[in-house]
């Protein structure tokens, strides 16, 4: 579960850089879409945290289900964030997706790892078989 908490210094480290890379290239890094991006992208993040926090200490089973919701959490959450710049016509800036594509997969890793090793700490519920019940 801590590992969600490195979201905040993944988007820090990509941000500075893609600025970098920019600024190498000689190209504008449009830095009001990569806060508008980063922004999102950390509160998607948080989103993302918050139904493995409601389901901690269960089984190795309900986690996992709960990690596969996370993870939609975060895909879909990303995509509505850029549905609402596109579709809301926004003066962001041309760059928003890219800002956002780079912020997304960065934190799928992070979020994937964190999910995998939630999983893994969940105590494992035996199955119980038809025979034990009698």
């Amino acid at each position: 579960m801590r590992g969600f908490l490195f979201i905040p210094i993944a988007l820090i480290v990509t941000g500075a850089a893609g600025v970098l890379l920019c600024r190498l290239m000689g190209i504008n890094p449009q830095l009001s879409a990569m806060a508008a991006a980063a922004v999102g992208s950390l509160i998607v993040g948080a989103l993302a945290a918050t139904p493995i926090l409601l389901n901690s200490g269960s089984s190795q089973s309900a986690a996992a289900q709960t990690a596969l919701i996370s993870s939609a959490v975060h895909m879909f959450g990303h995509a509505a964030v850029a549905a609402v710049v596109i579709l809301g016509h926004l003066r962001i800036g041309s760059g928003f997706i890219y800002w956002l594509m780079a912020f997304y997969l960065v934190s799928l890793v992070i979020v994937c790892g964190s999910l995998v090793s939630v999983i893994r700490r969940s105590p494992v519920q035996q199955a119980s078989s038809g025979s034990d019940k009698q």
